[in-house]
């Protein structure tokens, strides 16, 4: 598929309710919403993992379950093209300097960008 994606192991994840296959990613991610303070951030991460209908992000921004967020991926050996969704944070693991937070896509299909360089 793409450069350095893995399946996750099914054995790790018996317990699992998603409906879709995921794979372990990496991939950088831009994701802009409202924090737990009410203000606006636009935050530069990456992905531990993907699915067609979610992914789980690293966060330093606090946000809570219900949040809605704007997510773009950078596609890795695609030069300029990122995947755009919205999203809603469905699971928020607060950590000591970064959150690990589930997001559910609004949809399966992605908007294509293409940024340019200057």
């Amino acid at each position: 598929m793409y450069e350095g994606v893995q399946t996750l192991n099914e054995d790790t994840c018996l317990e699992e309710r998603r409906r879709a296959r995921r794979y372990r990613v990496g991939w950088q991610v831009r994701v802009v919403g409202i924090d737990n303070s009410a203000r606006l951030f636009d935050e530069l991460t990456h992905l531990r993992d993907i699915s067609v209908g979610g992914a789980y992000a690293y966060f330093s921004t606090a946000i809570q379950v219900g949040s809605r967020v704007s997510v773009t991926i950078k596609l890795p050996s695609m030069i300029e093209t990122w995947m755009s969704y919205t999203a809603t944070a469905v699971r928020v693991d607060t950590g000591f300097q970064v959150n690990g937070v589930g997001l559910q896509f609004d949809s399966n299909r992605p908007e294509f960008k293409r940024y340019c360089s200057s």
